[in-house]
């Protein structure tokens, strides 16, 4: 039986075409930041399906860093409650479209976006009839070494 590394490193070899990357210079490994604050998602429910998590956000304006504010949130999520984590953006009537992933190489956030203002914009079922749970903040604290 193949050990976790060597069935990682086969998947990733069989899944996606090895690139040589030429590396250019050497970049500073510490990042010096000391940041506590409380962050708070919009709606979080556990689902019956697969025990996963339902992430709602909404949003009446599309800016380029919410996608990385609401993948903070996911992994927030997921660590907190466990199980796969499902995200949904609605934006409001004045947004039409947005980005669904934010790629970082080594790791895809994708989202499922759902514009008011288009005549496709379906609503989730199941979603709206649900009560509003008591909001609990994710901490986020990072530290320098």
């Amino acid at each position: 039986m193949r050990q976790p590394e060597e069935q990682a490193q086969s998947e990733f070899q069989q899944g996606e075409q090895l690139v040589a990357w030429r590396i250019v210079a050497g970049l500073p490994t510490e990042f010096p930041r000391l940041e506590v604050r409380t962050q708070q998602s919009d709606l979080l429910f556990r689902l019956a399906d697969d025990g996963g998590v339902l992430h709602l956000e909404a949003q009446t304006q599309y800016r380029a860093e919410h996608l990385l504010r609401f993948a903070n949130y996911h992994l927030a999520a997921y660590a907190e409650h466990g199980g796969p984590v499902h995200t949904i953006i609605v934006y409001g009537a004045g947004v039409r479209s947005a980005p669904s992933a934010l790629r970082t190489g080594g790791l895809t956030f994708r989202v499922h976006n759902i514009f008011i203002g288009r005549k496709d914009a379906r609503p989730c079922s199941g979603v709206s009839s649900a009560r509003r749970p008591a909001r609990r903040p994710i901490r986020r604290r990072i530290a320098s070494t």
